[in-house]
């Protein structure tokens, strides 16, 4: 199934790939290290540590900060991070789920202008669940 209402995603941009999030689901961005205001009720976790090609090289590193159930879970990303417009969302199937794919990846973000061709069109972007995969590795 496809949504077709636009959704405000930030896209995470990476060396050699992207991952999209909806910017509903992040209570803060905040800085890392030293620098950052929020605290928080877990240990940071390293997105590059659970998505491949999550490695955004020598970029400054940002914490994304989630939160689910009543507990703030932050993930430190080394990303460029562009708020978007998708023009569609598709949730995988729960066959796909049960067939052994994370609970946390949601399904593809369309992120390209809807009304170019095909050929031109950028690919889907997997769209992925910070709170769920928060909660997969507390």
């Amino acid at each position: 199934m496809g949504s077709h209402a636009p959704q405000r995603m930030l896209v995470l941009g990476f060396r050699d790939t992207a991952y999209a999030v909806l910017a509903s689901d992040l209570v803060a961005i905040d800085k890392d290290g030293c620098d950052a205001r929020l605290a928080l009720d877990a240990p940071v976790l390293e997105l590059a540590d659970h998505l491949d090609g999550a490695d955004g090289g020598p970029l400054d590193p940002v914490r994304l900060i989630v939160k689910f159930g009543r507990r703030r879970y932050a993930f430190r990303a080394k990303a460029h991070i562009a708020l978007v417009e998708a023009t569609g969302l598709v949730r995988l199937p729960r066959l796909v789920r049960h067939a052994g794919c994370a609970d946390w990846v949601r399904g593809l973000a369309f992120v390209g202008a809807a009304d170019v061709d095909d050929d031109r069109c950028p690919p889907p972007i997997v769209w992925i669940d910070l709170g769920r995969l928060a909660f997969a590795h507390r």
